[in-house]
């Protein structure tokens, strides 16, 4: 009777159907500012998880022009490392939701996006609030709107190899680095995440 539970453990081991997820390298944030052509904010109109999302553009900040409503139907640096099937790689957009991109061009001539869980940040209107990548997706800083877009674009030029301004970034960092390390508690988020 001593060895029953691990007989019963090793049958449900044997007899469990293999689980199958579909996963990919997630890049590093610099790679797709890098790899991205245009820094965009914009309203989500309508989202199939398979096809695409279509957004509409309220606000071209960086790279190449862009405007009206454009169709998300691809990814750019999507590398699989396993794949299940029925359950591809999908787009996970609200609708009437606002976000910010950072886009490629695809061969069909409609953009794409890093992956399905990065190159872009929602923001939360309620709280006026950016969900802010830079360094990885799991490592998301909440920020003002404002801040996010004047880094970005800071970030953006650089990799661009385009001029940036570099007394805003200055006297950011100064600001920041000059205070006492902050918690995590609720009065001190602001300064954790600046």
């Amino acid at each position: 009777m001593k060895y029953f539970p691990i007989y019963i453990t090793i049958l449900f081991l044997l007899i469990s159907p293999s689980a199958k997820a579909t996963t990919w390298d997630e890049p590093w944030q610099d790679e797709i500012i890098k790899n991205s052509e245009y820094f965009v904010y914009a309203e989500v109109i309508k989202n199939d998880h398979i096809k695409g999302t279509t957004i509409n553009i309220l606000k071209s900040i960086c790279g190449k022009e862009l405007s009206g409503e454009i169709l998300i139907s691809d990814f750019y640096l999507l590398h699989l490392c396993s794949y299940s099937d029925g359950h591809g790689p999908e787009f996970q957009f609200d609708k009437e939701e606002n976000y910010y991109f950072f886009l490629a061009i695809n061969e069909d001539g409609n953009y794409c996006i890093s992956t399905p869980s990065s190159g872009f940040a929602y923001l939360d209107q309620e709280e006026n609030k950016v969900f802010a990548t830079y360094r990885h997706s799991y490592h998301q800083a909440l920020v003002d709107p404002e801040l996010y877009e004047k880094t970005m674009t800071t970030l953006f030029q650089f990799y661009h190899n385009e001029p940036y301004e570099t007394q805003y970034i200055i006297e950011f960092a100064t600001e920041y680095l000059n205070k006492s390390p902050a918690g995590v508690e609720e009065f001190e988020l602001e300064n954790f995440f600046n």
